[in-house]
């Protein structure tokens, strides 16, 4: 999926003070990460090597754009900082504050910039998720006011076959209608 061979100056790997307990803890909590960053979080989960670019993630929620996957991650991280009362990881190159380290490491690739389930987010989801659960339609709370994403254009080719209308009436005749 990326080449193994990147050297460690790609890679983003700031240390955060989240264990595993408290990982599962804000797992729980639909305060702070919502049902939405669930669903976000269990994509990359069940993905290979627990990892995966803004875009795929976009494509994988048939969203035109990984901006807003983006703003969301920020957000995340911003609500689990918060809740925790921590200290954020600061950006690499300039000022400022890296909101997606929270919950990620990162690596820079030709292919993209692939985010990475930090391991005590991976473990926790371990003992609560089972990685290819799939949630159907009716399992999505009518109460519950999180944005879904919906409404992506699909195209659909179908082949569709005319009945001879003179060979169906002899048809009905000879047989009936069963």
């Amino acid at each position: 999926m990326f080449d193994e061979s990147i050297d460690e100056t790609h890679y983003w790997k700031d240390p955060i003070d989240i264990t595993k307990e408290q990982w599962m803890f804000l797992l729980e909590d639909g305060s702070i990460i919502r049902e939405k960053d669930i669903q976000l979080l269990k994509l990359i989960f069940a993905r290979k090597s627990c990892m995966a670019t803004a875009g795929q993630l976009a494509n994988e929620l048939h969203m035109p754009h990984h901006g807003p996957i983006n703003l969301q991650v920020g957000r995340l991280g911003k609500r689990i900082v918060t809740a925790l009362n921590i200290q954020a990881p600061e950006q690499k190159y300039g000022e400022g504050v890296n909101w997606w380290h929270v919950p990620f490491w990162g690596v820079s690739t030709k292919k993209g910039y692939y985010w990475i389930l930090r391991p005590e987010l991976k473990e926790a989801m371990s003992e609560l998720y089972v990685a290819d659960e799939v949630r159907i339609p009716e399992e999505v709370g009518v109460e519950s006011d999180e944005d879904l994403y919906e409404g992506a254009k699909k195209q659909i080719y179908v082949n569709s076959y005319e009945r001879n209308p003179v060979a169906r009436e002899r048809c009905i005749k000879l047989h009936g209608c069963k």
